[in-house]
Parts: structure tokens; sequence; C-alpha cells
């Protein structure tokens, strides 16, 4: 079987030896996408249809080019509706680099010219914030001064795994998405716990203390509009109104996309992160840690990025160079926690069982400082692995793909 693999600018074509299984995320039946979202906008979950709801000096959140949501398509819908209004966008970028050009073109789509003196680009380091308390774990909580003094608030999103918030979506627009740089860094300390996991909520501390950021913002001020997306990129379900409903409507026609059954656990799982998420090795980790149920322990996962950007913040590398082994490195986050090192410690976690080895589009010494085996020719190394005898599976979209056993 030949495959096709976006590798930074390139098209990689790899013939796959006939013993390779190759899952993608399940196949589902979408409706006409537009069809989808108005039914959502005027069949709000607890809320004001969106049109009632919308008002001057709304603030609308939406995600940043690091994340799949197809932000452009819903522009297209609800566009029309905010004609005569005052709004403002905000970019939710938590703690992550702003967006490049190129990015906000993903983003916005043909309504970036228009809006472009109406969107702001949040700095979890510069912005002036607000504060809103304490959350159940004691986390101070600091929201952006300019969602803080907007009467309303919608917030745009996709729901989907994630590898310690249990999902994204929903709560992560306001944490970290307009969050302070404390904030975030105190709420992610919480990945430490066993229960920060994929599509874990019910005891997930890292969820429920974004839970109680959005709920002390006010959800009586919140629209959302939540997103679940098929493997081809198509909005497959759409929710709308409130931002807690909403978002746990969502949550089970995500399972249903992203949840891959395996017959039994596999000795090498290739997992490709797709873009956006290949955008830089920091955010293509998140196609590492999904698999990592896939494969037996003493196994490989071989993850596969074109690093669009290079590393990404290194932070995660550095404290990996400094431990000198997974397991120091797990001790070392554990004694002084910074924004980025959850990281070093989900990577520390799985490579104390299992191997990794990356074919990516940054120096092989990036892989080596993360203890990762760096492989130089991606299609003879799956025939010479093949060739020994080993159960491979390989995931063509590892970001959001979740296989189990």
């Amino acid at each position: 079987m030949k495959v096709k693999i976006p590798f930074g600018k390139e098209i990689l074509h790899i013939q796959l030896p006939p013993s390779i299984f190759v899952y993608t995320l399940n196949t589902v039946e979408c409706d006409d996408e537009k069809v989808t979202l108005t039914h959502a906008l005027e069949n709000p979950v607890d809320s004001l249809p969106f049109e009632e709801f919308i008002q001057d000096d709304t603030v609308i959140i939406v995600n940043d080019a690091t994340r799949s949501t197809p932000t452009s398509k819903i522009l297209e819908v609800i566009y029309p509706k905010l004609r005569g209004k005052r709004v403002k966008f905000v970019v939710a970028c938590g703690g992550h680099e702003p967006p490049s050009e190129s990015g906000l073109e993903f983003i916005f789509g043909r309504y970036l010219a228009d809006m472009r003196d109406k969107i702001h680009i949040h700095n979890a380091r510069r912005d002036q914030f607000i504060s809103l308390g304490k959350d159940r774990y004691g986390t101070l909580l600091e929201v952006s001064k300019i969602v803080y003094d907007a009467p309303r608030i919608i917030t745009i999103s996709s729901v989907e795994p994630h590898y310690f918030a249990g999902f994204m979506g929903g709560r992560k627009s306001f944490l970290p998405g307009v969050a302070s740089y404390t904030t975030i860094e105190s709420n992610h300390s919480l990945v430490l716990n066993p229960h920060a996991t994929t599509l874990n909520l019910k005891d997930n501390p890292v969820h429920l203390g974004m839970v109680d950021f959005t709920r002390k913002v006010g959800e009586e001020r919140i629209f959302t509009i939540q997103v679940v997306t098929d493997k081809n990129g198509r909005i497959y379900k759409a929710k709308a109104g409130s931002i807690e409903s909403a978002f746990e409507e969502c949550l089970a026609y995500s399972m249903e996309v992203s949840c891959v059954k395996l017959d039994e656990a596999v000795d090498i799982a290739v997992s490709v992160a797709e873009y956006p998420t290949d955008i830089n090795f920091y955010q293509a980790q998140k196609a590492i840690d999904n698999v990592k149920l896939a494969v037996k322990n003493g196994g490989v996962i071989l993850f596969v990025s074109g690093c669009r950007e290079g590393v990404g913040d290194r932070g995660f590398i550095d404290i990996f160079e400094k431990a000198g082994s997974p397991e120091k490195a797990m001790e070392l986050v554990k004694n002084n926690f910074k924004l980025g090192y959850q990281k070093t410690y989900k990577l520390a976690e799985i490579l104390i069982e299992k191997e990794i080895w990356g074919y990516a589009g940054v120096d092989s010494s990036v892989l080596r400082s993360c203890f990762m085996k760096p492989v130089y020719n991606l299609a003879q190394t799956l025939k010479d692995e093949a060739k020994k005898g080993k159960k491979i599976a390989f995931f063509p979209q590892g970001n959001s793909t979740v296989p189990y056993v």
C-alpha cells in the first residue's frame, strides 16, 4: 500500500509493506456543513439563539494556528450575522507563540483583511489581566482584561482528545487560551497527577481547574460554538450555547471519530503529526502520546513530523539534557515545574516503558537529547522491521487518533 505523508513543504510517497495495518480516524457520515452549523446556532443548548445573544462590544475567542478548528468555515456562517455590530476577535494563544501571517490566514480565511483591525493576539506575558480569585487547587486565576471587560463572549473551538486535559475544546478557550502565563503554568503543573490523561475528565485536575476558571469568568455571558470534525476535516457535529453543555454533548461524537479499536497491542506504532500539529516539535509530541496504548511495553513509537517551524519552545528539551535519563527528568520536573515541562514529563513516562524513534524535520541532536532514536530513511526502516516479523500499525492522523486495545 502506498501512502502520502505531508512532511514540511514536501509530500512523502511511502510504499508500506503489506503486513502493516493502517488505521485512520473512524468514518462518519457528515451532513452539509453550513446546515449543521446553522442548526446549532438556531437551536442552542441552554442559551439564547446566536442572533439574540450577540450585541455590541462582544469579544469572540478563536483558537490559534496550532489547532485544527475550522474557524474560517464557522465564520462563513456567522459573519453575516455580525454586520453592524462592534466586535473584537481574540486569538487564544495561551502560552504559545503568536501565529504567523500564514497562521492568521489559516484561522480567518478570506475574512482576514476585513477583520485585521479587530484582531487581538493574546500574549500571556504582556497583556493586562484581572484576577478572578483562586480555583479549588489554589491556582491564582488571571484572565485577559479584554475578555473580562466584554459584556458578551463567544468562543469557537473544536473537541478532540487531548493528552493531559482529557479533551480539547470548551473551557480551554479560557484556560489556557486567554489566561496569564502564571495561571497557565500553575494549571499545567497538575499534569503530574496520574488522572491528567487522554479522554479522562471525571477526576482530572487540569480539566477541573479549567472548569473553575470558566465559571468564574461568568457562564451566563458566554455563548460557545463547538464542532467535531471527521478524518477529512469536515464538520461532523456542531453544538452551540452553554459552554459546559455544548462541550459535553460533543464528547461522545469526538470519541466516535477518534477512538480506534485494535485487536492487540503492536510492536511498532507509526504516528504521523498532521497539519497543523506538525508546526513544530513541541506540538508534534501529541502524536507520540496519543498512540502509546497501542504499543507493547518494550515496543516502539515511531513518530513522523515535518516540524515546519523547527523545535518550538525548547524548554522541555533542555530539562532532558540536564537530567541525563527519563527517570531523572521526571524527578527534576516534579521538583521545579515550568510551563513546557508537561511535555518532558509525559514523554519520560513513555520512554520508561517504550522506545521512541523519530523521523522529523529537526536536527538529529534534538531527538537524541530526548532519548529518541533518529530515523533517516522511513520507508527502509519500515521494510526492515516488517521483515523481522514485527507487528506494525500505521496511524496517518496520529495527532487526533487514540487507539486502544
